[in-house]
Formats: C-alpha cells, structure tokens, sequence
C-alpha cells in the first residue's frame, strides 16, 4: 500500500512467474498468482508493483491490472 493520496483506487495485478525450465518438454514452467495493488492508474499500480517486486529476485511478467470496486481497506 502507498501513502500517496491520489492513490485512491484498487487494482487486482495477475503476474505470471517463471520458475525455470521444465527438462521433459522444454517449455518454461509459469505460475499465476494475483496482488491487489494500489495506484492512481494502471500505469501507477504498475510502477507500485514494480517497485515492491525489485526487492525480489522472481523473474515475472505482469498479465493483466483490473481496476476493482473495493473503496478502502482496513488494516488491523
């Protein structure tokens, strides 16, 4: 999550990650998982996955970013 106050709205980011080679058929092994990420546009949530992901050394691709309808989260 963001301190950023033009960042109002919620975007669920499906991310592909890519965990090697499978050696029987070649192909790269790839598992789906999806963050909710929030930003001020696409392209905002993006960049803000984008950053938390450079912590990590997972080689991903992002698949898609759909806006969501949540208004507000609540952390306890």
């Amino acid at each position: 999550f963001t301190d950023d106050e033009e960042a109002d709205t919620y975007y669920k980011v499906k991310a592909n990650f890519i965990f090697g080679l499978d050696e029987k058929t070649g192909k790269e092994k790839k598992e789906s998982h999806c963050y909710l990420v929030q930003g001020s546009s696409t392209q905002n949530a993006q960049h803000n996955f984008d950053a938390e992901m450079k912590k990590t050394m997972i080689d991903y691709s992002v698949g898609a970013i759909i806006e969501t309808k949540i208004m507000d989260i609540f952390l306890h």
